[in-house]
C-alpha cells in the first residue's frame, strides 16, 4: 500500500499539471514489443526505486474499458518475485515519456509478467469524478 501510495504521490509530483502530463505521454500507437524503460515505486521506506521494463506486448481493445501493455519486470528481485501487493499504480515510462501505470502481476507465470493502464486512458478521466 505504501508504495502505491507514495508511486501515486511521486507522478502527481513528475506531472505538476494535467497538460504537462498529456504532452510527456508515450501514444499506444508508438509503444511496441521490445522497448525498455523503467517503472518507479517503493520497495522500502520512503525511497524511490526504480525497476527495469520490457515491452512484451501491445493488445489494443483487449479490455472492456480499453487497452493493455504487456510488460516483463526486472531487477530488485522481481525476476524471482514478479509483482509485489502495493505495487499497483506504479508510473512506466518508456524513452523518457509517461507510458501508463502498473495494473496487476500474473501470479503464477514463468516470467515477471504486469498489465499496464496505457497512459492516454487515464488522462481521459475526469480530473474530478461527476457527482451522482
Amino acid at each position: 500500500m505504501a508504495a502505491a501510495s507514495a508511486a501515486v504521490i511521486l507522478f502527481l509530483g513528475v506531472s505538476t499539471s494535467v497538460s504537462a502530463a498529456a504532452r510527456d505521454y508515450i501514444p499506444l500507437e508508438e509503444i511496441s514489443p521490445g522497448m525498455t524503460g523503467f517503472g518507479l515505486t517503493v520497495f522500502e521506506g520512503t525511497r524511490v526505486d526504480t525497476f527495469g521494463v520490457t515491452v512484451v506486448g501491445v493488445q489494443p481493445n483487449v479490455r472492456a474499458d480499453g487497452s493493455l501493455l504487456l510488460i516483463e519486470v526486472s531487477g530488485h528481485g522481481l525476476e524471482v518475485s514478479s509483482i509485489a501487493q502495493g505495487m499497483s499504480g506504479s508510473p512506466i515510462y518508456l524513452e523518457g515519456r509517461f507510458a501508463g501505470a502498473l495494473a496487476f502481476g500474473w501470479g503464477g507465470a514463468l516470467r515477471p509478467l504486469a498489465g499496464v493502464t496505457p497512459a492516454a486512458e487515464m488522462l481521459a478521466l475526469p480530473a474530478v469524478p461527476e457527482e451522482s
